[in-house]
């Protein structure tokens, strides 16, 4: 039994004086009882009732917050890779790595936007699609050239004449015009580059002619035989080897 529990009273009997202990009754009031030692009858109000246990809900422990990291004052970290407008991207945040962040661009250009969880500034710059070449084709004041992209090494170039410029893997027996070395997965000739030079300046439309292996302008896969309209910054995935069309200034 709990020591709260226990009432100690004193004997009213002056000869007898002795302590006595109580159950401590649920209710206050005035109760009867008699000394156990000199069995004198008494009368006693009680001061209190027992006090009822005191409840306490449990609720779940809540996690730690952890505090946010806060970005906002670092330098923007631009994205590497092709953007083309109107495709959806997913990645995550280059600041905090956590926050899984989905962009669609809207229009060509660079285009900034903070990370919701840390605001770290983002930048991706987006390019219009590839279309498809229509009767009324662009002109360009500027001579073309494609520049194969190597890792370690010096990027080779290969100026774009007038008139059409055929390219695949070297092959003595069909050889192209621009002929790459080191990558079988290139058919023998496998686009075509035609360059129309007119008063007005240079147009330049290139040609699937096979696909044995995938041909890929801004990561848009093109059919034997579909032709489309070059603009400068291009990127050309010809098996595994990558070519850029630059300006040939």
């Amino acid at each position: 039994m709990e020591q709260k529990d226990i009432l100690i009273i004193q004997c009213q009997n002056a000869e007898c004086g002795k302590k006595i202990k109580l159950r401590r009754p649920d209710k206050e009031g005035i109760i009867r009882i008699a000394c156990p030692y000199c069995k004198k009858a008494m009368a006693i109000r009680l001061p209190n009732p027992k006090p009822k246990p005191e409840v306490v809900q449990e609720t779940p422990q809540q996690p730690a917050r952890q505090d946010r990291p806060d970005n906002s004052q670092a330098d923007p970290i631009t994205l590497e890779g092709e953007f083309k407008v109107g495709q959806r991207y997913e990645f995550k945040c280059p600041h905090c790595k956590k926050q899984p962040i989905g962009y669609t661009p809207q229009e060509a250009g660079e285009k900034a936007f903070p990370c919701p969880y840390c605001k770290g500034r983002i930048v991706i710059g987006a390019k219009s699609k590839t279309r498809i070449m229509t009767p009324d084709e662009s002109v360009c004041l500027i001579r073309g050239k494609l520049t194969k992209l190597r890792r370690g090494w010096f990027n080779a170039s290969y100026p774009l004449k007038s008139g059409t410029t055929t390219v695949g893997r070297t092959d003595l027996s069909v050889p192209s015009d621009i002929s790459l070395d080191g990558d079988p997965t290139i058919s023998r000739r496998s686009i075509e580059i035609d360059v129309t030079t007119t008063e007005s300046g240079n147009k330049f439309k290139l040609r699937v002619l096979r696909t044995t292996n995938p041909v890929l302008v801004n990561s848009e896969r093109l059919n034997e035989g579909e032709s489309i309209q070059l603009n400068f910054g291009d990127i050309i995935l010809l098996g595994k080897t990558r070519l850029r069309f630059d300006k040939d200034v």
